[in-house]
């Protein structure tokens, strides 16, 4: 109970400094505010809401308007914004993986039911019943689990239901990278009663608490869904995307900042001084030494140069919209790509980006049919014995007209460069006559594509290809 009784809005205005002790709220500003303890607690005390002021306007407003005989929340937390659903809803199911959730709050808000477990478990027979009993489902948020396919797993099962009335799913954390492309890979499309998704209904924000200081977090994305069929054109919108794109470059940490952050235990000013010393003296040195080899510097110093590093300049333009990078190791062909690699990849020593869906790039399950605008994979395809059968697995979750982009060694002309520098060569490549004119003869027989840009043998030994999804 001490722990819930500091998660206790006592004030009508709140603002909490950048100076404030905890460091779990220090700079977040204003907190609480006149209007919104009136909306929810009469003027009494209300729960201490995790989110932002918009945020909670907008979920106010939203369940306001709808009043909703059924809702639904995933992830509840210390019940900051069920206090909101309980107020305005007949009905709310309250799914949170904590069961101290329900013996905290559970005797405060009469008509929730508290359901304690994974929600990936938990929202299926959930859903199911609410079918079965014609529910009037009206509205979802979704702030569970915060991983890409955790965020991805949850919208899905929502997708199952067939709405009775105008069905509003809100998805907190938009703009967290690992939320919103989890929110990108649902299966929106293939479910016809889905109106539109905007990424950026309330923009997110660069985290100033010190816990979490430059950290993307916060924004809220808003699904509509209607008992009647969509018609007409469908597509994800994001009024945010590009300035989610300039934030994510902005705070992609230097190589002094992240070798300290990952165990230098160092006094804040030793940080800061190691750090420009760093900047300084090896920054230099580093340029000098990879202009004097041939290569090209690329901006966050890393260990090796990647493959994708070597092309990036000619294939990126072909990787427009919402796409993936299939075995990305690291260094992914831009900011805006879904990353794509086993969880722990054996070339993630070439750059410093995280995995956000980890699985096997043979069976893309986390993509519905024709749901991105391109895939690019860099020195992968030649690792599968079945080439014929990824390719086909890759086009199927292009849209018509979608990029696939492939930039792939020839695996005679990389033996030969490998026995020329004493390298040895990469053991996972499974077909010793891997090459552009093979590659060529298989989309050829699968008879799906166009040919738009081409390149053998650059880059040492490695050619590229771009084709097309036919319309």
């Amino acid at each position: 109970m001490e722990i819930f009784s500091r998660q206790i809005c006592r004030d009508e205005l709140k603002i909490v400094h950048s100076d404030d002790p905890d460091p779990l709220r220090a700079g977040l500003g204003m907190v609480c505010f006149p209007l919104m303890k009136r909306a929810l607690a009469n003027g009494k005390n209300m729960l201490w809401w995790w989110m932002g002021l918009a945020e909670q306007a907008a979920i106010v407003f939203i369940l306001d308007q709808l009043r909703p005989k059924i809702a639904i929340e995933i992830g509840t937390l210390f019940g900051g914004s069920l206090q909101a659903l309980s107020k305005y809803s007949d009905q709310v199911y309250s799914i949170d993986i904590d069961p101290e959730v329900p013996k905290v709050i559970g005797n405060l808000f009469a008509n929730v039911r508290y359901l304690t477990g994974n929600s990936d478990y938990l929202l299926p027979p959930l859903i199911d019943d609410l079918q079965q009993n014609g529910a009037e489902l009206a509205f979802a948020l979704v702030d569970g689990d915060h991983s890409a396919n955790g965020v991805r797993k949850d919208i899905n099962h929502l997708l199952r239901f067939r709405p009775t009335v105008p069905f509003y799913i809100l998805m907190h954390d938009s703009f967290n990278p690992e939320c919103r492309a989890g929110i990108r890979a649902a299966d929106w499309e293939n479910n016809p009663y889905v109106q539109a998704v905007e990424l950026d209904f309330v923009p997110g924000v660069v985290n100033p608490v010190p816990a979490f200081r430059n950290q993307l977090w916060g924004g809220l994305a808003l699904a509509i869904l209607t008992p009647e069929k969509r018609i007409g054109r469908f597509a994800i919108t994001g009024l945010a995307e590009l300035t989610f794109q300039i934030a994510s470059r902005a705070v992609q940490p230097t190589l002094p900042q992240r070798v300290i952050r990952k165990g230098l235990a160092l006094p804040r000013r030793a940080i800061r001084s190691l750090s420009k010393k760093l900047r300084t003296f090896v920054g230099p040195y580093v340029k000098g030494f990879v202009a004097r080899h041939g290569y090209r510097l690329v901006s966050d110093y890393r260990a090796y140069q990647s493959e994708t590093s070597k092309c990036r300049e000619r294939l990126a333009p072909f990787c427009i919209g919402y796409g993936a990078d299939l075995g990305f190791g690291g260094d992914p062909i831009s900011d805006a790509a879904v990353r794509i690699d086993y969880p722990n990849p054996y070339t993630a020593h070439t750059g410093m980006y995280p995995v956000q869906l980890g699985g096997d790039a043979s069976r893309l399950h986390w993509f519905a049919d024709g749901v991105l605008d391109y895939i690019y994979s860099s020195h992968l395809l030649e690792d599968f014995q079945d080439t014929k059968g990824i390719l086909i697995e890759w086009l199927r979750v292009l849209k018509p007209g979608g990029h696939l982009i492939l930039f792939c060694p020839d695996q005679q002309v990389y033996e030969a460069y490998c026995r020329t520098h004493g390298k040895e060569p990469n053991p996972h490549h499974a077909h010793a006559d891997f090459s552009l004119r093979k590659v060529r003869q298989i989309l050829s027989q699968i008879d799906a594509t166009e040919e738009i840009h081409s390149r053998d043998i650059v880059d040492d030994y490695s050619w590229e290809l771009v084709v097309a999804k036919r319309m």
